[in-house]
């Protein structure tokens, strides 16, 4: 039994509401606990990188609002906002289908900016960033354009529609994942850990697991060893919350009710 009465495998109750942010394509705010974050997504029209010219972009970064912690202010604040946004934009950037988001080849694609604030932290923040970001991509639409040429025969025009009705969904591929993050403390690991919990953690494992339950990606912080059956179990237990934290977020994005405006 942990300090707030939950079990080594149970995860808070969280909270999320969509189209929280009037000014963005798409958005979500998800509340775990105390822990508080709000992820927006705009579109924007851009040039595509010399290296990947056929393609879009896909730019993240995560901010902690000083009302997050005492501890996220100065130079640990800008460390632990590099390292979010890092895990973050790791996570997302290959769930984007970045080849439709190409507009003219080597002149004009579209931009997709993930930004997120963290309003206030209880802990697993990794996790709540990532289903947030989860729901708003999801939620996210693009403008429908029209691509005409120009007076000279190479010059093209894009033409965006200021219909807020004509729209597409952005293009994602199924393997959109979220965090789930093992914490290792003495002994055992737990999910969802609190801020407590963290603070006494060895070591963490967060694993990026779709919505089939496989696992994408691991990432391990802390000093602390872990034994490779540790580490197999720890690979059974995220495969399958990762599935059922999916199935919830998918569930309350059906929901009417998470239509909430926040900003």
């Amino acid at each position: 039994m942990r300090a707030d009465g939950r079990r080594r495998m149970d995860y808070r109750f969280f909270d999320m509401n969509t189209e929280v942010v009037l000014s963005a394509n798409g958005s979500a705010r998800l509340q775990l606990d105390h822990t508080d974050v709000l992820v927006a997504v705009k579109v924007a029209i851009g040039e595509p990188d010399v290296a990947t010219p056929d393609q879009g972009r896909v730019e993240c970064s995560v901010t902690c609002a000083p009302s997050a912690s005492l501890r996220y202010e100065g130079r640990g604040a800008e460390t632990l906002n590099v390292y979010l946004t890092s895990g973050l934009s790791r996570l997302i950037s290959s769930a984007v289908d970045v080849k439709k988001l190409s507009i003219v080849p080597r002149s004009q694609c579209w931009v997709v900016y993930v930004d997120a604030i963290v309003l206030d932290s209880s802990g697993n923040l990794r996790d709540a960033l990532s289903m947030a970001a989860y729901a708003a991509l999801k939620t996210t639409t693009v403008p429908a354009i029209q691509v005409v040429k120009g007076e000279d025969a190479k010059e093209t025009i894009v033409e965006v529609s200021d219909d807020p009705f004509e729209t597409i969904p952005l293009p994602i591929n199924k393997q959109l994942p979220i965090s789930i993050s093992l914490t290792k403390i003495g002994a055992c690991f737990v999910v969802d850990s609190s801020g407590e919990e963290e603070s006494c953690m060895s070591a963490k494992v967060t694993f990026a697991i779709d919505r089939d339950g496989k696992i994408c990606s691991t990432t391990k912080t802390g000093i602390g060893g872990i034994s490779s059956d540790m580490l197999m179990e720890m690979m059974r237990v995220a495969a399958e919350k990762g599935k059922e934290m999916v199935a919830k977020i998918e569930s309350k994005l059906k929901d009417d009710d998470t239509k909430k405006p926040f900003i």
